[in-house]
């Protein structure tokens, strides 16, 4: 009987034993908690840069537009990605840089993550005269959160152009004025159809002069 229970004694484990496993694992499960928070404090404040870059940008092209009465050559109602402050060529891409470095920025503002020198910058932009509205946004915002400024813009005003009705005179009877009256046609602006007026002889000194007035007039 001794034997037995010493056997089924050495397949067992000791206290010390759990008690060196439950803090291996307690150690492993603080590393990988420690990990996760560190990145999404890196996350988070990756994001923070990217709202910081977005409105100093617009700050800059807003302040653009004031001092010189336009917008930077190129911009529009469609979204364009700013050309990378290094890039050696923006082809594709819209360049801020040479109308608002070094007077309105210090440089093009670029993605925290964006570590190259050639393309984009991470950020589009587009704006609308009308309302002298400037908008731009991240195109590489992390967690799915959507980092922007006055996106998206306000409706394009459609202008309407009315034209003007034609106008016809209106279509009057035959015209027939008695003995001494003249006829003198209507006009569709005013509203009057045609008329008879009188004629009447001026004298001037021994000539005689046919002329008609129309102070006295004979309606239709």
């Amino acid at each position: 009987m001794s034997k037995i229970t010493k056997l089924n004694l050495k397949k067992g484990f000791t206290l010390i034993e759990i008690l060196l496993v439950i803090v291996l694992i307690s150690i492993l499960l603080i590393i990988v908690l420690f990990n996760i928070n560190t990145e999404d404090r890196f996350i988070e404040a990756r994001n923070d840069i990217r709202k910081t870059n977005i409105q100093v940008l617009e700050g800059a092209v807003t302040q653009y537009r004031l001092q010189t009465g336009s917008y930077p050559t190129g911009l529009s109602r469609n979204y364009q990605e700013i050309c990378d402050p290094d890039a050696s060529s923006c082809a594709g891409y819209i360049d801020l840089k040479t109308f608002l470095v070094p007077k309105y920025l210090q440089a093009i503002p670029q993605d925290p993550n964006d570590k190259d020198n050639t393309g984009g910058s991470g950020y589009e932009i587009a704006v609308d005269v009308a309302s002298n509205t400037v908008s731009i946004r991240s195109l590489s915002s992390e967690s799915g959160i959507t980092i922007a400024v006055n996106d998206p813009l306000p409706n394009a005003e459609t202008t309407t152009t009315n034209t003007p009705l034609a106008t016809t005179d209106p279509q009057s009877p035959p015209l027939t004025c008695p003995t001494g009256y003249i006829p003198v046609p209507g006009n569709s602006l005013y509203g009057t159809n045609n008329f008879c007026v009188m004629k009447y002889e001026a004298k001037t000194g021994s000539a005689t002069v046919a002329a008609t007035t129309q102070a006295t007039g004979f309606p239709i």
